[in-house]
């Protein structure tokens, strides 16, 4: 059995490859990129990077979960970006050694 023929009888063909794309593409590319940085990056799996990363990820993912409301429910606003901004100059500034 040839590579076409052989990948045709397994429902791989070009036409299921662009259907499924847009719907798994994502999920391709997350699990490339993790396996990728698995292979390549010395202490990706330890807890101490993952510590770091969760810390360093929470204030995006809590303002983009605010922005998805907001556009969810199909308002518009630009202030998110200025606030975060402000709030990034401002605690420094208040968490001193005191």
């Amino acid at each position: 059995m040839t590579a076409p023929s052989l990948a045709k009888s397994r429902g791989f063909d070009a036409a299921t490859v662009r259907r499924l794309l847009p719907v798994y593409g994502v999920y391709v590319a997350l699990a490339v990129l993790v396996l990728f940085n698995i292979a390549w990056t010395d202490n990706f799996l330890a807890w101490n990077n993952l510590r770091i990363q969760l810390v360093q990820v929470t204030p995006v993912v809590i303002v983009a979960l605010g922005m998805a409301l907001v556009i969810g429910t199909e308002g518009i606003d630009l202030s998110v970006g200025s606030v975060m901004a402000l709030g990034a100059a401002l605690i420094p500034c208040t968490s001193g050694t005191g």
